[in-house]
């Protein structure tokens, strides 16, 4: 890969949690190689265009899922990807870049502002943590209510990673690592958070 393409994502400064968005560089390369993004009808014979290459018929449901391609919410075919002229070289090592990010943020020190508690199936409680305090003080404290209550916690950190507590004490972390393959037809962003980061660290 060439120095010029490399040099067109560079890591971000990552010194507070609101710096990170999870896949930044992913979604400015696709943007980048998109052009003029636009999901509306005024471009109708380019976006057909588009959507045949897609293998898709059904120019509304194209265009729905266009927008979650490039959210990064949703598995994208190949023949897109390759329609708007994507490197896949290029995109291995922004999803690259975008890991490192991940891995800078996750390195910040994490004061939670918020806590939720589950109090029956489906039902939760969203609390405001009213003192700033490190997170692992939190994760004691919630251990506490969590047994005393008998009900599950949990700190979420958007796009970062989401920190289970169990009324026997246990506690989980699931990370949302940016990751992707490709598998058939698909370029298949990683979207769920996975308890194994740390192992693979």
């Amino acid at each position: 890969m060439s120095r010029e393409r490399m040099s067109l994502f560079l890591p971000a400064k990552i010194n507070r949690l609101e710096d990170y968005e999870r896949y930044s560089n992913t979604k400015a390369y696709l943007l980048q190689k998109s052009g003029s993004l636009t999901f509306f009808k005024d471009q109708k014979s380019e976006i057909h265009e588009l959507a045949e290459k897609s293998r898709y018929a059904d120019f509304n449901k194209f265009t729905e899922h266009r927008r979650e391609w490039h959210n990064i919410n949703r598995r994208i075919p190949l023949g897109y990807l390759s329609a708007i002229g994507v490197d896949f070289e290029v995109l291995d090592f922004v999803v690259n870049v975008d890991y490192q990010e991940f891995r800078r943020a996750l390195k910040v020190p994490r004061y939670p502002q918020y806590f939720t508690i589950r109090l029956m199936p489906s039902i939760y409680q969203s609390v405001e943590i009213p003192e700033e305090i490190p997170e692992n003080k939190a994760i004691e404290a919630l251990q506490k209510l969590a047994a005393e209550k008998d009900r599950l916690c949990f700190i979420n950190y958007q796009e970062l990673l989401s920190i289970l507590i169990k009324p026997d004490g246990q506690v989980t972390r699931n990370y949302f690592v940016p990751a992707a393959e490709i598998s058939g037809d698909y370029w298949i962003p990683s979207l769920q958070a996975r308890p194994d980061f740390a192992k693979d660290g």
